[in-house]
């Protein structure tokens, strides 16, 4: 449906915003109805879902910041059954993701206009997620041993608004945290992260010379200006 070609020209379709409601335009293979703009769009190339628990290992930030890279236009709208399946099998603390939180909560969180789907704007909150329940599942396993899995009530909440919250020099500071992997000596905690930074000491100025310093030390006691040798004239000796 929805080709229009002349003899000749091969096989060709209409162009997909000349399609003005949502019914022939999902009628369509090549075309596909934005239910943001409420508009008939092309239909990106199909791409296989991201699979979070095939990440090489990292921060929760950094992994997040991953996993929104490598997410296409095709991926987007999401419903909650393609982030289920993208979700399934990643752990943090050690702990199954689906163990520690309902998906389906975790994905109203995101989803802040409540159409059950994600946009990709709401997909960019998925590093601060990840890091607030790192940090939430890292608290309750500290206060109260391995036993419990699934977090307490408003857990979760607590820590995502801290990160929601940090200024963005924080948020620039723990970026670049995550992007170097390098630990130093030097700790600083933000918001229930550790992390580390490194201190760089200057070189120490090169030692004055031993001439310099006497002279200075002379000039320092009063001693008396040091000067030239005199030169003797003589005449011939009789």
């Amino acid at each position: 449906m929805g080709q229009v070609c002349t003899e000749g020209q091969g096989i060709c379709y209409r162009p997909c915003d000349t399609y003005l409601h949502i019914t022939l335009c999902e009628n369509t293979d090549h075309c596909r109805w934005n239910q943001t703009t409420y508009a008939c769009e092309a239909k990106p190339p199909p791409m296989p879902l991201v699979e979070w628990a095939l990440l090489p290992k990292g921060n929760p930030y950094s992994q997040g910041t991953q996993i929104l890279g490598m997410m296409g236009a095709a991926l987007f709208p999401q419903p909650f059954e393609d982030f289920k399946k993208s979700a399934d099998g990643y752990m943090l603390q050690g702990i199954l993701l689906q163990d520690l939180i309902q998906l389906e909560s975790m994905f109203l969180q995101l989803d802040q206009n409540n159409d059950g789907l994600l946009q990709a704007t709401e997909y960019a909150k998925l590093p601060n997620t990840l890091s607030a329940l790192d940090a939430a599942a890292l608290q309750q396993k500290t206060a109260q041993g391995s036993a419990t899995r699934r977090l307490e009530d408003g857990v979760y909440e607590q820590e995502l608004q801290a990160f929601n919250d940090e200024t963005p020099h924080e948020q620039e500071f723990r970026q670049l945290q995550s992007a170097s992997g390098t630990t130093t000596t030097d700790t600083t905690t933000i918001q229930g992260t550790t992390m580390t930074t490194s201190t760089m000491t200057p070189a120490p100025a090169p030692a004055a010379s031993t001439s310099l310093v006497s002279r200075t030390a002379r000039s320092a006691v009063g001693s008396p200006p040091l000067t030239a040798p005199s030169r003797c004239v003589c005449g011939p000796r009789h």
